[in-house]
């Protein structure tokens, strides 16, 4: 297993994701050596968070399944904001350079504010809640961004964003 060049473990160890158990020492060291690379020089992530506020005449509580189109939120995007991620799942990086995320990600960038639920169907309307609008990176991360995706796999996003690989 020595022989292998180290590209060709990344790649190995990016189809195995975190069911691999590691038997070489040699492969190992060389996973942790590319994470800590990533804490030296995170990855720029670019976001918009929107912010969801319904009008106060709406009831304290809206089944989202019936009568919908009634209860009309607003919406409000915010700027663009940026940070840098490490240590935790990225979620999916597509070639047009926006990313889903992973529910981890967006509970990062979000907090302290309230995250806009999607598995419930019940929403409160009395406190505004947010989402990401959009998530991207720059062009020259696009590499740093797929190696990174194989080092820290998603394996909790929401069922109906994941990519079709």
């Amino acid at each position: 297993m020595n022989e292998l060049s180290d590209d060709l473990i990344i790649i190995i160890f990016s189809y195995a994701k975190s069911n691999l158990n590691f038997t070489n020492k040699y492969m190992n060291n060389l996973i942790e050596k590319e994470r800590k690379r990533f804490l030296m020089k995170p990855i720029e992530v670019y976001y918009k968070l929107v912010k969801w506020t319904y009008s106060s005449t709406a009831p304290l509580i809206i089944n989202r399944t019936n009568r919908v189109h009634q209860y009309r939120p607003r919406m409000k995007v915010y700027p663009t904001k940026k940070t840098k991620i490490h240590k935790i799942p990225l979620g999916f990086v597509r070639k047009d350079l926006s990313i889903y995320p992973s529910k981890l990600l967006e509970l990062c960038l979000i907090r302290p504010n309230a995250v806009r639920p999607r598995d419930s169907i019940y929403m409160v309307t009395r406190l505004p809640m947010y989402n990401i609008w959009s998530i991207w990176i720059k062009n020259e991360d696009y590499k740093r961004a797929k190696l990174y995706e194989m080092l820290h796999p998603c394996l909790n996003t929401y069922k109906y964003i994941i990519p079709k690989k």
